[in-house]
């Protein structure tokens, strides 16, 4: 009976009860033996394991084994359903996401938690974390994303470090790619592998947290709280002062995330030290040293820039020497900021060339982000200068693009008001501020 159960079972079963016997030495021992030969007589038995094992026992502790591979086996069986259920209720909240039942989603997501967390599933729970935090960029609003974001953060620390931390790298790339570029999606998300696409080898995972928060509030305008994350950044540089060092990609992107923060909140000596920081990298190769000089080309444009100490035509001579080395992004980040500055300076010839180098770019090089930047600064110009009939071309033009990039409607909209509005320089104006 024993012999048939055993050869009865599959190679992933046989593995999964190699796995079980624990400290069940002479039941381990004795299940080897049936996995090698094909003979359950006891004088085999006997002869094999004379000398180890009072040989009375074998057949009670054959019974043993049969039993125990049973019990086992049943308990396999359950978790083999249990992960078909689990999988398939994934399945049917991926489905209800992308029919936009956002609502839906949440409930089932909510229920599949509890079930994930009661049976100590904390992979699927992982997954679950993942869709919750993807479902809240689309269902919440920026004040209720930060709630659920601190919420989501506050539930991995009950999940096993090491899957916390590769959660957090994904979520904090989450973050980029939805805020950034505004291109993300679920098979996106799902093929993410820090270690390829990132090479992220920082031993806390804490500080890429509050990068990409610093980002985020960056990029949402919150600046008082951009600045409380920079300031948190400064004080863990501070006292682990090698945790990011040894990463020089990433203390680039922390040092250039805190500059910013200190120069939208005006603290222009807080940030000079950052960008000294960034400056006073030493021996870097490759990409490193391209994404440095990047972020130290627009940083130092931008610096100079709100403190109103910009030259433009010693600027342009800096830019021209170094475009060269800069990626499309930076180069048009950089060009916005001229635009913004000669806007601000009422020269609207200049600012025009800016745009204009942005808007006549061909779509394989234009950054999307930074073109409906330019569509502003383009409008704007064109209100100021009270060419009409070139404001109402542009905006039927902004539209046809955000349509085929598939954006969002409200998006579409602003630009619908701002045909309909008696007083359309007002709602433009409001958005060259976007140009930094």
């Amino acid at each position: 009976m024993l012999l048939d159960l055993i050869s009865s079972l599959s190679g992933v079963e046989k593995r999964y009860i190699s796995s079980k016997f624990s400290n069940k030495v002479v039941l381990s021992d004795l299940y080897t033996y049936f996995l090698k030969y094909d003979d359950s007589r006891n004088e085999t038995i006997n002869k094999y394991f004379s000398g180890k094992y009072d040989l009375n026992l074998i057949t009670t502790l054959k019974n043993q084994l049969y039993n125990f591979i049973l019990e086992e086996l049943v308990l396999y069986n359950k978790e083999n359903i249990l992960e078909i259920e689990l999988k398939k209720e994934i399945s049917k909240i991926e489905i209800l996401f992308s029919k936009k039942l956002l609502s839906h989603a949440l409930k089932r997501l909510k229920k599949l938690k509890l079930v994930c967390q009661e049976n100590e599933r904390l992979s699927h729970l992982v997954e679950c974390l993942n869709l919750e935090l993807w479902i809240s960029f689309e269902h919440c609003n920026s004040d209720e994303l930060e709630i659920e974001l601190k919420k989501i953060y506050d539930e991995l620390k009950e999940v096993q470090k090491n899957i916390q931390e590769q959660f957090l790298y994904k979520l904090s790339y989450i973050y980029s790619i939805h805020i950034i570029d505004n291109q993300a999606n679920l098979v996106h998300i799902a093929n993410f592998n820090p270690e390829r696409d990132r090479k992220l080898k920082l031993d806390s995972s804490i500080y890429y947290f509050e990068h990409t928060k610093l980002i985020w509030c960056l990029e949402m305008k919150k600046f008082d709280v951009a600045q409380q994350a920079a300031d948190r950044l400064a004080g863990m540089e501070a006292i682990f002062p090698n945790e990011l060092k040894k990463n020089k990609a990433q203390y680039t992107d922390v040092m250039f995330a805190c500059a910013l923060a200190n120069i939208f909140n005006e603290n222009y000596e807080g940030a000079f030290e950052f960008i000294e920081n960034i400056r006073a990298l030493k021996n870097l190769t490759g990409r490193t040293e391209i994404r440095r000089n990047e972020r130290l080309s627009y940083i130092e444009v931008l610096f100079k820039v709100r403190q109103k100490k910009f030259d433009l035509e010693t600027e342009k001579e800096n830019f021209r020497l170094h475009e060269d080395q800069l990626n499309a992004i930076f180069t048009q980040r950089i060009q916005l900021l001229f635009c913004y500055a000669c806007i601000k300076t009422f020269q609207y010839k200049e600012a025009r060339k800016w745009s204009n180098s942005i808007l006549f770019l061909k779509n394989k090089d234009m950054h999307f982000e930074n073109f409906i930047k330019a569509v502003y600064a383009d409008l704007y110009l064109n209100l100021v200068l009270e060419k009409t009939d070139l404001f109402e071309k542009q905006v039927a033009y902004a539209v046809k693009k955000l349509k085929q990039n598939n954006s969002k409607q409200d998006e579409i909209d602003w630009f619908k008001k701002v045909l309909k509005a008696d007083k359309p320089l007002t709602l433009v104006a409001q958005k060259i501020d976007c140009l930094m």
